[in-house]
């Protein structure tokens, strides 16, 4: 006996190897095997099975739904922890700096205070080395806005910028 392609190679119809069978190798199989040929073809294996159908909640019972929502509140009552007060958590008042930055707000959460306005100007001006104007509004020395920025010295402008503007020059010195 032998199998498809076998018999499809002697009559000329197939190439050795994998591949499809063409639609005159097709019609030829379908003649003799009419005709009464054998064909010793290898078994074919089993497609893989189908992952399970996921179960939503419109498959489900009322009652398994009771059920499920029971387990769940039931864990839920297993792990609760007594609730957080804010008489229990140390309020911190002041910075490493000794800024007095966050204080408790009408409903226990923690608000910033506003930090006082040093300087007017929002964006300072510099140049690059190639001669590119930047905008800058960081301080690269306390990481502060221009306008909050305390530090001794002014303003310390980023390291890309080789030259200030006048009216950065006259702020940072």
């Amino acid at each position: 006996m032998v199998t498809k392609r076998e018999w499809l190679i002697e009559q000329g119809l197939a190439k050795a190897g994998r591949g499809r069978f063409s639609l005159p190798a097709k019609e030829a199989l379908a003649e003799a095997i009419a005709d009464g040929v054998v064909f010793d073809d290898p078994i074919a294996t089993p497609a893989k099975p189908k992952a399970a159908k996921r179960v939503t909640t419109a498959d489900l019972t009322i009652a398994q739904l009771q059920a499920m929502l029971l387990a769940l509140q039931e864990q839920e009552n297993a792990t609760k922890q007594a609730p957080l007060s804010l008489e229990k958590v140390e309020k911190p008042t002041k910075l490493e700096d000794g800024r007095p930055v966050i204080e408790p707000g009408g409903d226990g959460v923690f608000v910033s205070k506003p930090h006082p306005k040093i300087r007017n100007n929002k964006s300072l001006f510099g140049y690059t080395r190639e001669g590119n104007k930047v905008n800058w509004s960081t301080c690269a020395r306390c990481a502060e806005h221009i306008q909050y920025c305390d530090c001794k010295s002014g303003p310390k402008p980023p390291r890309i910028v080789e030259t200030l503007d006048e009216e950065a020059m006259a702020l940072v010195g």
